[in-house]
């Protein structure tokens, strides 16, 4: 077991069977109290995932329209919600994006 435990509010706690498991529950709870990271720890959990648009789907869940896109550069599918930008609608096979992701969480998308 791991737990991510933080060191000025000490009930924030994540635990998880693995590090990366524990530290999504420990931003979910951090995200649970309102409380945000700040810029330095965001930018080291700052992921970006580039290249064209090899296949992209959209469904309407909850109420909710998402957007499931795979990348030339890899096989993960990232969903991607149509609040995120007003140009996901458009977004087309072969069409360059990328797409920032903080602490887990789809935050960016630039699409060109």
């Amino acid at each position: 077991m791991y737990a991510y435990v933080d060191m000025e509010r000490y009930q924030v706690v994540g635990i998880g069977s693995t590090l990366s498991k524990a530290r999504e529950a420990y931003l979910e709870a951090l995200e649970g109290e309102n409380i945000e990271l700040d810029k330095e720890t965001q930018d080291e959990m700052k992921k970006v995932y580039s290249g064209l648009v090899k296949n992209i789907s959209s469904a309407v869940i909850d109420g909710n329209t998402n957007y499931y896109i795979i990348l030339d550069s890899g096989d993960t599918i990232h969903t991607l919600p149509a609040s995120l930008s007003k140009k996901l609608p458009f977004l087309k096979v072969g069409d360059r994006i990328a797409i920032t992701e903080v602490a887990g969480k789809y935050k960016h998308v630039n699409i060109s």
